[in-house]
Formats: structure tokens, sequence, C-alpha cells
């Protein structure tokens, strides 16, 4: 195999099959991915989300502290009796 594995041709990584296994995937058009220095910014810069318009002059808050009409919770019930039940010796 005086082959080169792979060469670089036109930004395109071109890579000679090494087995059958690969072989099926020898037409594959893959882009030749660089590796980036430690430290680089792998993403694209997007442009900053402007703020929604949003009108949220119909609502107010509440003072702090303040009952805010939630349901009061049911008191619980009481423990069932439990006088009938003896333990065996």
């Amino acid at each position: 195999p005086a082959a080169p594995l792979a060469s670089a041709t036109g930004g395109r990584l071109r890579v000679a099959p090494r087995d059958e296994y690969m072989a099926a995937f020898s037409e594959v058009d893959a882009p030749d991915f660089g590796i980036a220095p430690v430290g680089a910014d792998l993403q694209d810069a997007k442009p900053e989300a402007a703020a929604p318009q949003v009108d949220l002059s119909q609502f107010s808050l509440a003072p702090v502290g303040s009952d805010m009409g939630q349901a009061k919770a049911a008191p619980a019930a009481p423990p069932p009796d439990t006088s009938h039940l003896k333990l065996q010796e």
C-alpha cells in the first residue's frame, strides 16, 4: 500500500480505503474539518436577541407577606382509634 491514507484536495478529505468495510464509505463527501486550537470558540457568534415588547401594565405586585388568597388547607383528620388493638405474647 503505497497510496496515501488521506489527502486534502480542495477542502475535502479523500481517504483511501484499507478494507472492504471502509471501501463502502469511500465515496462519502465530507468536509476536511481541522482541529481548533485550545480555547478557540467553536460556535459561530449569534446576534443578541432583542427583548420582546410585552405590556405588563395590567399586573401589580402585592406587598411582602400579604395573603395571596390561597385556600387554607383542611385540618388534619384525627388519628384512628387503636384502643381495641392488643399485642399477643
